[in-house]
């Protein structure tokens, strides 16, 4: 039996309603998947913890039009509310931390300007870099099932952004590679809320992870090897999700 279909709409979804397809899911429909009218969909708008099975009514050059025929409740969530706090790489490394860090379940990324990072970008390539994130975003949750899309942050400087309060019994870590403490040291957390701190090629400078340190973030080592931006994020998400989120998590339904 091959698997349906599953789309990002930016619509509302009630049953029997009927939905224009935006026109990249339509093209994706076409020329991809090669559906065809009367076959089925997952539509999904990121919202809340639904998503709907449609029926493609038709499809052709201009426009596809679904009809919702059953909105049901899913629960894929991650039980920890884990935020990215992301220095931000370059080109595919960038891509591909987003990406697997949604699959992951993490619930928000908060884009990070730190000193070995690059610039802070023009406001027109900013705006054009964050559409092509959130695409990223997008697919990634289509892919693995979310019915929640994470929220996606404007870049921030760390100075500004590790000043912000955090919400109470946040456990806060930040990857340095010569840490003295390791993932088995870290204290327990009472509710499921962690931010953790990834930096970009070069790492986090001394003077940063002092910064970090000054205001109660701990900074914690992998393991022996060096990892790459890419990776330690992914390799600590992982971690932290068998830990506090997904190990007693429900199978995908």
């Amino acid at each position: 039996m091959s698997r349906i279909p599953r789309i990002y709409v930016d619509a509302g979804l009630e049953s029997g309603s009927e939905i224009i397809l935006p026109e990249a899911a339509r093209h994706h429909l076409i020329t991809v998947l090669r559906l065809k009218p009367g076959q089925s969909l997952v539509l999904f708008n990121g919202r809340g913890s639904f998503e709907t099975r449609g029926e493609i009514l038709s499809i052709g050059k201009k426009q596809a039009v679904v009809q919702i025929t059953q909105r049901y409740h899913c629960e894929r969530e991650s039980l920890l509310h884990s935020e990215l706090v992301q220095a931000i790489s370059a080109g595919e490394r960038m891509d591909y931390t987003l990406q697997k860090c949604v699959e992951l379940g993490v619930s928000s990324i908060q884009l990070l300007y730190s000193q070995r990072s690059q610039r802070p970008l023009g406001e027109t390539q900013l705006i054009k870099k964050l559409r092509h994130w959130q695409g990223v975003i997008t697919h990634a949750a289509e892919q693995s099932g979310r019915c929640m899309l994470p929220d996606l942050h404007p870049p921030v400087t760390l100075e500004a952004y590790v000043k912000k309060q955090s919400e109470p019994n946040t456990l806060r870590l930040a990857l340095a590679p010569h840490a003295t403490t390791t993932l088995r040291n870290i204290k327990p957390i009472d509710t499921p809320r962690v931010a953790f701190f990834v930096g970009p090629e070069g790492g986090f400078t001394d003077q940063e992870l002092a910064q970090m340190r000054s205001q109660n973030i701990d900074t914690v080592q992998l393991g022996p090897r060096i990892l790459r931006t890419e990776t330690a994020g992914v390799a600590l998400l992982s971690w932290l999700q068998i830990e506090y989120g997904d190990g007693d998590a429900p199978t995908l339904s």
